[in-house]
C-alpha cells in the first residue's frame, strides 16, 4: 500500500482525508507498514501513513507531510546513520501531522521528531491530536509560530520537546509565541524523548509527561536586585530611526515594544508617511513587515520601490519596473521586507497571528499595519465597533509587549464632528480618533498629519506634523513640516530646526 493511498478510518479526534490530489514531483513510492524498530504497531503506521521505501538505492524510512486535502506535498526520508533527506515541496511542510486533526480541541501535543509524535499517537491509541515540528528544534519557535492561528484553536498545547539543552530552550522559545496560558511544558523522566520511551517499554512516563506538564508562565514576581541586574543588562540603544529629524527627536525613534498610530484625514498622506519609513529603514539593513490591508501587495511593493527610486512608478504608463535604478533599489530591499498578502477587513485574532509570524518567524522589528481601521469594518463587526476597536488595540499591546516588534498601524479619524473637516487642515485632537478612545489611552504614540488639501498653490502640498501623544518622551505638539512633491512622489521635511536627536547621534 502507497504513503498517498491509505483509505483506512481515523482515531476519534482525526477528521475524514479526502481523495489524494496528483502526485507531487519527487516524492518516493512509500511501502505503509509497521516500524518495529522503533516499536511503532501497524494501527499507528496505517493513520500517519508511514513506512519504508528506497531512494537511490538506499532503504529509507518515509514520513509522509500531507495537506489539509489528503495530498501529500513533501516527504522526510531517514536513512540509517541520522541522515536525513527531503522530498517534494519543502516549502509547504508545516507541522507534521496537522493534516490529521481538526482545528480546535482540549489539547493538543508538540514534538520535536517524527517518531515522537508516533510514540504519543500510539500511546493514547491515536485519539488525542498530536504534531511535530518538522526541522527539529533549531527552527521550532518558527514553526510553532507559522502554525499559531491553528494551535491557538486548543484550550492547552502541550511542548513535549527533547529532554536536552537544545530541547529545553526550544520549548521556552515555543511557548513565547503562544498567547499567556496556552502552552504546558512537559518532561519525560527517565528518557530524552517520546520514542525513547516506548521501545523502553515505559509508555506511562510519556503520559504522566503529556498530563503532568506545568503550564508556562514567565516570571513575574521579582525582587529588586533581579530587576537591576536586569536592568544593566538592558540594550540602551535608541530606537530605529525615522527620516524626519523632529518626530525622531520627540519619539526617539521607533523603540521596541511600542505602538505608533499616524492619524489623518482622508488623502493627507498617512501611507505615504509609511512607505516613507518604511523605505528608509529597509535601505539601511532593518527588516520590515508590511500588512497593506488596503491594497495588493504589488502596489505596496511598487509604492516603496517609487521612495527609493524618487520616482513615482504607479503614476509611469507603464511603470518602467527593468529601468537599472528601479532594479538595484529591488535588489537592496528585497532580503528584508516581508508582505501579507490580504485585502479588506480581516477578524481581529487572524491579523494578529500572522502579524506575530512576522515578528517571531521572520525577525522583523518593525511592522507596519494601513490601516487599523479596516480591521473593523467587516460584517458582524460594525454592530460593536467600539468593542472590537478596544479589543484589538489591547492585543496589538500584548502583540508588542511579548515579541518586542514596534508596530506603526495607520488610524482613520471621526467625522462625526462638526466645523471644517480635516481635509481641509483642521488640527487634529486625540478625542477624533475614530471609534474609541482606546486607541489614544493604549497606543504609547499617536502622531497627527494635518494638511489642507484646498489650499492655494503649494501650500496644498505642505503638511503640519504634530505629536499628540508619546509617552516615553512627552515631546508633544508641532514637530515641523512635510512637503509632496509629484515629480518625485516623495514626502520630505522642510527646513524647520529641532535640537540633536539621539537616534541621529548616539554619542549624546
Amino acid at each position: 500500500m502507497g504513503c498517498g493511498a491509505y483509505n483506512g478510518a481515523p482515531g476519534d479526534g482525526a477528521r475524514p482525508q479526502e481523495e489524494r490530489a496528483p502526485t507531487v514531483q519527487g516524492l518516493v513510492d512509500c511501502e505503509v507498514q509497521a516500524l518495529p524498530k522503533r516499536s511503532i504497531g501497524e494501527q499507528t503506521a496505517k493513520l500517519w501513513r508511514v513506512g519504508y521505501g528506497e531512494k537511490n538505492g538506499r532503504k529509507c524510512m518515509i514520513f509522509p507531510y500531507i495537506s489539509s486535502k489528503g495530498r501529500v506535498v513533501a516527504q522526510k526520508l531517514k536513512y540509517a546513520g541520522k541522515q536525513f533527506e527531503i522530498a517534494g515541496d519543502a516549502k509547504q511542510m508545516g507541522l507534521y501531522g496537522q493534516w490529521l486533526w481538526r482545528d480546535s480541541g482540549k489539547m493538543v501535543v508538540v514534538t520535536e521528531g517524527e517518531l515522537d509524535a508516533l510514540a504519543v499517537s500510539q500511546i493514547q491509541n491515536d485519539r488525542w491530536p498530536v504534531v511535530s515540528v518538522p526541522n527539529g528544534c533549531q527552527s521550532a519557535a518558527k514553526a510553532v509560530a507559522a502554525a499559531s492561528e491553528w494551535l491557538e484553536g486548543f484550550d492547552r498545547v502541550v511542548l513535549l520537546l527533547d529532554d536536552d539543552e537544545p530541547g529545553r530552550a526550544a520549548a521556552l522559545e515555543c511557548a513565547a509565541v503562544l498567547s499567556p496560558g496556552k502552552a504546558f511544558i512537559g518532561t519525560i523522566a527517565g528518557f530524552k524523548d517520546a520514542n525513547e520511551a516506548l521501545q523502553a517499554g515505559q509508555s506511562k512516563a510519556v503520559v504522566d509527561a503529556i498530563w503532568g506538564a506545568k503550564q508556562w508562565r514567565p516570571d513575574e514576581i521579582v525582587d529588586a536586585d533581579a530587576v537591576w541586574s536586569r536592568l544593566l543588562a538592558m540594550d540602551r540603544a535608541f530606537g530605529l530611526p525615522i527620516p524626519h529629524a523632529g518626530l525622531n527627536h520627540a519619539l526617539m525613534g521607533l523603540r521596541p515594544a511600542e505602538v505608533t498610530l499616524i492619524v489623518a484625514g482622508t488623502g493627507a498622506g498617512k501611507s505615504t508617511a509609511c512607505r516613507e519609513w518604511a523605505t528608509s529603514l529597509l535601505l539601511e539593513g532593518h527588516r520590515v513587515g508590511y500588512v497593506g490591508l488596503e491594497e495588493g501587495v504589488e502596489r505596496t511593493l511598487m509604492g516603496l520601490l517609487s521612495v527609493a527610486v524618487s520616482r513615482p512608478l504607479h503614476l509611469e504608463d507603464p511603470p518602467n519596473l527593468d529601468a537599472p535604478d528601479v532594479r538595484a533599489a529591488f535588489a537592496r530591499i528585497r532580503p528584508n521586507v516581508r508582505f501579507y498578502d490580504a485585502f479588506g477587513s480581516l477578524a481581529v485574532d487572524n491579523l494578529i497571528a500572522k502579524m506575530r509570524y512576522l515578528a517571531v518567524g521572520e525577525r522583523c522589528p518593525v511592522i507596519f499595519l494601513d490601516h487599523l481601521s479596516i480591521v473593523t469594518s467587516g460584517g458582524e463587526l460594525q454592530m460593536d465597533e467600539r468593542r472590537t476597536i478596544d479589543r484589538m488595540m489591547t492585543q496589538l499591546v500584548s502583540l508588542v509587549q511579548s515579541t518586542k516588534v514596534h508596530v506603526v498601524a495607520v488610524c482613520h479619524l471621526s467625522r462625526k464632528d462638526k466645523g471644517a473637516t480635516h481635509e481641509e487642515g483642521r488640527q487634529i485632537s486625540l478625542a477624533v480618533l475614530r471609534g474609541s478612545h482606546g486607541r489614544s489611552q493604549l497606543a504609547p504614540n499617536v502622531v497627527a498629519i494635518e494638511r489642507d488639501q484646498q489650499a492655494e498653490g503649494d501650500q496644498k502640498d505642505v503638511s503640519t506634523v504634530r505629536v499628540l501623544k508619546c509617552r516615553h518622551t512627552g515631546r508633544l505638539g508641532d514637530k515641523g513640516r512635510l512637503i509632496y512633491n509629484e515629480a518625485t512622489g516623495r514626502q520630505t521635511e522642510l527646513g524647520v530646526q529641532f535640537p540633536p536627536s539621539a537616534v541621529d547621534d548616539p554619542a549624546l
